[in-house]
Parts: C-alpha cells; sequence; structure tokens
C-alpha cells in the first residue's frame, strides 16, 4: 500500500508537469559512506526509460531502477521497460536528494553505473537509496 502511495505521488508530480529538481548530498556525513560502493541485485528490477516533463518527447532523460514486485508503472512518460537480472552490479556515483518535493515526502536516488550494461546510455541511471539500504533486492559487495 505504501509503495502505491509513493508511486502515485511520483506519478502525479510527473503528470502535472513540476519535474522534481534535486541537489546533489553526496558529501554530507549521512550519504558520503555510499559513494562508490557497489551492490549485486538479489531479485530482478525493472529499469524504466523515462522521458522528463514537460516534455513526453522521444528521448530518454533518466533511467530509474525500480522492484518489480512494485508492478508495472505505465504512461506517456515510459519509453522503455526492461529487467535487469540478479547478480547485475550497481556502483553509486552520488546521492541526490528532492528539493521541491510534495510536503511529508523527500526523494534520495542514488545515481549508479550497472554492470554489465547490456546498452551504453549517456543519461543517469538512478535508485531510490531506501532500496540499496534493504537486503530486500540488494547486497553490499
Amino acid at each position: 500500500m505504501k509503495a502505491l502511495a509513493i508511486t502515485s505521488i511520483c506519478l502525479t508530480t510527473l503528470l502535472c508537469g513540476c519535474a522534481l529538481k534535486y541537489e546533489d548530498v553526496s558529501s554530507q556525513a549521512e550519504y558520503s559512506h555510499f559513494v562508490k560502493n557497489r551492490y549485486i541485485l538479489n531479485t530482478e528490477m525493472y529499469i524504466l526509460g523515462i522521458n522528463l516533463p514537460p516534455g513526453y518527447g522521444d528521448d530518454v532523460n533518466i533511467y530509474s531502477i525500480r522492484p518489480i514486485e512494485y508492478g508495472k508503472i505505465t504512461g506517456p512518460e515510459i519509453l522503455s521497460e526492461d529487467i535487469l537480472k540478479i547478480e547485475t552490479v550497481l556502483e553509486v556515483q552520488n546521492i541526490k536528494r528532492s528539493i521541491n518535493n510534495l510536503p511529508g515526502y523527500q526523494d534520495i536516488d542514488a545515481v549508479v553505473t550497472v554492470t554489465p550494461d547490456d546498452k551504453e546510455v549517456d543519461v543517469p541511471v538512478t535508485i531510490p537509496l531506501k532500496h540499496l539500504q534493504s537486503t530486500n533486492w540488494v547486497n553490499k559487495l
């Protein structure tokens, strides 16, 4: 139920054209220890290619990694959907936190590299930090 609420908030924000803005918090003590850490997926996860508002165009602006058990996300902003296999490795490059979020909600994401990467990407790949903090989806290497 909580996941559905979070997904609804994110999609509402996207659909109203109010794209979240982020600040880099990688150097802050509470986040700096995540940078350059590597994690291995212990379950398959979606990787979604997203076109951010206000456009809904044909270009992927960001890839977002989400647990499969959260269900499929659909909408004009979702341009691609693939599955990352178990044992895919994610390496944290930096941590970003939303600065114009809805009251009571803050988005904290890790920007990661993905190995093996079946396709070369030139846009950020993100995963919610809470997913890296849970052994439900990843294990630290």
